[in-house]
């Protein structure tokens, strides 16, 4: 947004919508450096949701909160049990656990 843009493809904003919304928020009334600053705490959270491909380890952790099926369609496929681990971590330690 800081380069013009109006938006974006805000895949971790299905975990952290309203986060997600305060960035836009900061963007759209001119306010980059706690547009930054909040994005900046997102980061970790991004990173943890780097272990495979999206939308793969997205629906697998609202699959985990009890929001969706964790049913994939090819040529996606299921996290494996590991990539599973680090994202049931991720929630935990990102505190989004909470609200399941």
């Amino acid at each position: 947004m800081q380069g013009g843009g109006t938006g974006g493809i805000l895949v971790a904003s299905h975990l952290v919508g309203e986060r997600m919304r305060e960035i836009c928020d900061a963007a759209e009334a001119g306010d980059l450096d706690r547009a930054r600053a909040l994005d900046d705490d997102l980061q970790p959270l991004y990173e943890d949701l780097s272990v495979t491909s999206n939308p793969i380890p997205v629906k697998t952790a609202l699959a985990m909160l009890g929001l969706c099926s964790e049913r994939m369609r090819l040529p996606m496929v299921p996290a494996s049990d590991e990539q599973r681990q680090t994202i049931r971590a991720a929630l935990d330690r990102h505190g989004l656990t909470a609200v399941a």
